[in-house]
């Protein structure tokens, strides 16, 4: 995509996070993963998974604010995130398969293409999902229990 490539270089991406980029020939930057080359294409219920992820990832982050964001996550207590995207396409008759998500340089995972989507995603999780917010090493512990 572009005019050419005039160097590859390591950066870090809007996550902060290390990752490989490109510098064309105009400019323009953007980011790359080589793993993703590799592997299997995601599914259509990961790729909308991750789209519902990004549309509550404002809700999260209030809930951690002043804990210090690298130290804390957000575990969700009766119902695991899966079982809650699931519920949320079955009561809401979606086809995953026809969802589209914004794409691009510079786009870090998926986003509904349809903000309102995710304002329905967003609503539907404040309604039915129960948070804590724990440190790193035991939300790691939690998941391992759960097998």
């Amino acid at each position: 995509m572009g005019p050419g490539i005039e160097n590859i270089f390591i950066g870090h991406n809007v996550s902060g996070i290390k990752a490989f980029y490109i510098r064309r020939i105009d400019g323009s930057e953007t980011d790359f993963s080589y793993i993703k080359c590799f592997t299997k294409k995601p599914s259509y219920f990961s790729d909308f998974a991750q789209a519902c992820r990004n549309a509550i990832k404002e809700d999260k982050a209030l809930l951690k604010a002043g804990l210090g964001y690298a130290r804390y996550d957000v575990h969700h207590n009766d119902t695991d995130f899966k079982t809650l995207v699931q519920n949320f396409i079955d009561s809401n008759n979606i086809d995953i398969q026809a969802i589209t998500y914004h794409l691009g340089d510079n786009v870090e995972g998926r986003y509904f293409k349809d903000e309102s989507l995710g304002a329905a995603f967003r609503d539907y999780h404040s309604r039915f999902a129960s948070m804590q917010v724990l440190p790193k090493e035991d939300h790691k512990k939690k998941h391992s229990r759960r097998g």
